[in-house]
């Protein structure tokens, strides 16, 4: 199955079994205390989705293939934030 094929599936399953769409959520929906999962959270957008979800008090684990930018992203996001609740793990690609 193909990346693209997977995270269209994962769309429709959270659309239509879970009613979720990203036009119903609140900005201000409390993440404190959930788990997301980030792949490619070191530059871009998914640290940027990292960051904002730590300043809300997510627990937030960043998949990152490249060792240096996980550990300098994580590092910033802690600094910048005040989360510690994040962890690391690295992808053997």
């Amino acid at each position: 199955m193909g990346f693209v094929k997977a995270v269209r599936m994962g769309a429709d399953y959270c659309y239509e079994r879970l009613q979720w769409s990203p036009r119903n959520q609140e900005d201000d929906e409390n993440t404190e205390g959930k788990v997301v999962v980030i792949t490619g959270g070191n530059t871009g957008i998914g640290k940027a989705t990292a960051m904002e979800l730590a300043k809300k008090g997510t627990k937030i684990v960043l998949a990152c293939r490249n060792v240096d930018k996980g550990l300098a992203a994580t590092n910033e996001i802690k600094l910048n934030t005040g989360n510690e609740n994040l962890v690391r793990f690295f992808l053997k690609c």
